[in-house]
């Protein structure tokens, strides 16, 4: 668990890793004025190698089989509602808002079986050989 004073750094690539300046800023809560800690003050440099880290994970995940990226994505969500509460937590004191705003801008997340078996049928025909994809733009995901 972080403590008042802890220094963040950005995760990109896969690593973790400061603002190529090196330079940081404080982070307080608004609502206190404790010091949360010392985040990296990006530039665009780092902009630029996050969005090129992004690019270069996408060419490898867009080959991964469309059931597998469903399995994968349904544990993100068991994971986020899991940590519901604490991610409330620190989105409290980050942004100084009521707990109870910040515990509905965490994302209500699918983790019934019916909606892991919805997200495998609208996935699973583009996987599956004498098929065809469904027509649904990229980036998008659909749950019932």
């Amino acid at each position: 668990m972080a403590t008042a004073g802890s220094t963040f750094q950005n995760y990109v690539g896969g690593q973790w890793q400061g603002a190529r300046s090196g330079k940081t800023f404080p982070n307080y809560n608004p609502a206190t004025g404790d010091l949360l800690g010392h985040f990296p003050l990006s530039d665009q440099s780092d902009v630029d190698a996050a969005v090129a880290a992004a690019h270069a994970a996408f060419t490898t995940w867009r080959l991964v089989p469309a059931p597998k990226r469903g399995e994968i994505l349904f544990r993100l969500g068991e994971l986020l509602t899991r940590h519901k509460e604490e991610l409330a937590r620190i989105m409290t004191q980050e942004m100084g808002k009521v707990l109870n705003e910040t515990r509905g801008d965490v994302p209500n997340c699918p983790t019934s079986r019916a909606s892991r078996c919805a997200i495998q049928s609208v996935s699973l025909p583009a996987s599956l050989p004498g098929t065809f994809p469904l027509p649904f733009p990229p980036g998008r995901c659909f749950l019932r």
